[in-house]
């Protein structure tokens, strides 16, 4: 059954060349200024989605009034983070940005909008936090000039949620022998993809159905009774 997780984001911004931070609670993107390029830290305290089939995310996004207008649409450049920390001392922000995971448009201006990933993008981002991580990065290593001065995409992220509908993963079981004779035992291991899954294990065998047994977490001994000879 499917569930849904919200975490709220920490920010940070930092120059690429620079491992201090340019601003420390906002994630900016791009630049003002064409003689640094930002790095948007935004890390979600509190996620733990590690081995989770997630299904859905979906970003609520407060911005600044920072470079075009609310008319003006921009592209976001999501990146995975090489952290899971929204500030780690002695990192520039050209290496705390990883991979790109893929690109979203919005308009960022002054305004309060939630974003729902599709495609590319949400197939990576999926993969990435069941990975285990929190962290991602707003980056774009090829920002054009506007004639305004600042960068066409430069915006700043006063606030953000991500909210996340994930299943458990599925377990996978297997045995510790396939030729098991009836009154031997035989081992029944769950494989579960998170800690917090229990199991119900049950048999047929022709008219015979039969439950082993329940609340299984990783493993179970079972014996198949002779009495299933009869069938």
């Amino acid at each position: 059954m499917a569930a849904t997780a919200t975490y709220s984001a920490s920010m940070r911004t930092r120059k690429t060349s620079s491992s201090g931070n340019a601003k420390s609670a906002v994630a900016c993107q791009e630049y003002y200024d064409d003689s640094y390029n930002y790095v948007g830290i935004v890390h979600f305290s509190g996620m733990a989605l590690s081995g989770k089939v997630i299904t859905g995310i979906s970003l609520r996004v407060k911005a600044d009034q920072a470079g075009y207008g609310g008319g003006h649409t921009k592209t976001v450049y999501v990146r995975r983070s090489k952290y899971q920390a929204v500030s780690q001392s002695g990192v520039t922000g050209g290496s705390y940005y990883g991979d790109a995971l893929g690109t979203f448009t919005g308009r960022f201006y002054g305004n309060t909008t939630t974003y729902t990933l599709s495609g590319s993008l949400l197939t990576n981002m999926a993969a990435y936090l069941a990975e285990g991580n929190n962290t991602i990065c707003l980056f774009n290593p090829s920002p054009v000039k506007s004639s305004q001065g600042y960068s066409t995409n430069y915006m700043q992220w006063e606030e953000c949620t991500i909210t996340v509908t994930y299943e458990e993963a599925a377990s996978q079981p297997t045995m510790s022998s396939y030729t098991v004779g009836m009154g031997s035992a035989v081992t029944i291991y769950t494989n579960r993809q998170s800690t917090a899954a229990t199991h119900t294990l049950r048999y047929s065998f022709f008219t015979v159905n039969q439950t082993i047994a329940t609340g299984v977490a990783d493993s179970t001994t079972w014996t198949p009774p002779v009495s299933l000879a009869a069938q």
